[in-house]
Parts: structure tokens; sequence; C-alpha cells
């Protein structure tokens, strides 16, 4: 089909690929560079668009990082949850979370660092704080730990503190400098997979050793 008869775009389309330029600018800019010492400007001309269009989309920096972080998040959380869910029991969800976590932040370094970025922009702003992120983004693990408990595979704790603590432990990854690439994530998912585990399994270490 040429392009004189190709169907024209709605405007509803012409404004989503708009948006996803800028986000996608935003990201790769942010990245390398932070949130704060990047301008408006320079977001919009990586994107192809000028400072009219990224306003036709957006009120401002924060609501711009406010859809890149929900962006980012839905994203990470896609692979996670495909992760979790081919898992058979609660054990091994929770052992498929970390790992599926650490794993995402090996495989998109960029993504991960704007999203620690925009949590203390965010924090910064007085738009959110960390916690209660956090508390938002440790729902599926409350969700195992609970499923656990119920099968006998995890004993009785406090599970909203537990998955807060496991949330906290993923996030710190991020900044933490040590994951280079897919190797050094598979050994801290070890470390965090076996710590995690064997923190709120019910079996005793002896029998978690046999077994």
């Amino acid at each position: 089909m040429s392009e004189r008869n190709a169907p024209r775009r709605t405007q509803a389309e012409r404004r989503a690929e708009t948006t996803a330029r800028l986000i996608d600018a935003a990201i790769g800019l942010w990245a390398t560079r932070g949130i704060e010492d990047v301008s408006l400007d320079e977001i919009a001309a990586a994107a192809g668009r000028t400072r009219g269009a990224f306003h036709a989309n957006f009120r401002d920096r924060s609501e711009l990082a406010a859809r890149v972080r929900d962006t980012i998040v839905a994203d990470a959380a896609e692979n996670i949850s495909s992760a979790v869910h081919s898992a058979p029991n609660p054990s091994t969800q929770l052992s498929a979370y970390i790992r599926a976590n650490v794993g995402y932040i090996a495989a998109k370094p960029a993504h991960a660092r704007v999203l620690a970025a925009i949590v203390q922009h965010e924090e910064w702003t007085g738009a959110a704080r960390y916690i209660d992120r956090a508390r938002g983004g440790s729902s599926d693990v409350v969700v195992i730990l609970r499923r656990g408990i119920e099968r006998g595979d995890f004993r009785q704790l406090d599970v909203d503190l537990t998955a807060m603590v496991i949330r906290g432990a993923l996030d710190a990854q991020i900044v933490s400098g040590r994951i280079v690439d897919m190797d050094s994530a598979t050994t801290i998912a070890d470390e965090l997979v076996e710590l995690f585990t064997s923190g709120v399994s019910s079996r005793p270490p002896r029998a978690r050793a046999r077994g």
C-alpha cells in the first residue's frame, strides 16, 4: 500500500505516539543524567517533538515522571507476573519473584535507574513517599506469603512487614552497584532467595538442608 493510500492516523493515535516518544526520551536522558538536570526542551528535542507538543501531553515534569514510573512498573510487572504464575507453589513463587526482580535490573538497567530516580524525585517534591510506593509494590509478595502460610509452607509471620522487607531489599539492589551483568544478578538472586525462603519457611533448618 502506498503512502498516499495508507489510512490517516487519528488524533488519538498521533497523541499516543508522541506520548510514547516523550517517555522513551525521558528514560534515555534521565538514566544517565538524573531528572532535575535534564530540561523539558531536551526531552522534547530527543523525542523529535516541540516544547508545545510536550505540554499538550504533560502538565509538567512531575506528571511525566509519574507516567514514566507507571510505564516501567507495568513493564516489570508483566515479566515478574509471568515468572511467578509459572511456579507451582508459594516457595517457588517467592523464589521466582525475587529472581525476576533482580533479573529485570540486569536486563534493563536504564529503566531500573530511572525508577529509582523517580522515587527520589517524588520524595523530594512531596508527590509520594517511598514507604507508600513500597507498600503498594509489595502486594504480590503479600499474596504469596499468605498462600504459603495457609498451606503450611511458611511459618506464621507479619505478612505486611515481611513483604516490605523483601521489597526494600530488592529495591536496594537498583542503587547498590552490585548488579553489573546477568552473572552478578544470578549470584545476588541466589543470596536473596536463600535468605528469604529460609526465613519464612515453616521447616526447621536441618529439614530444609536435607530437602
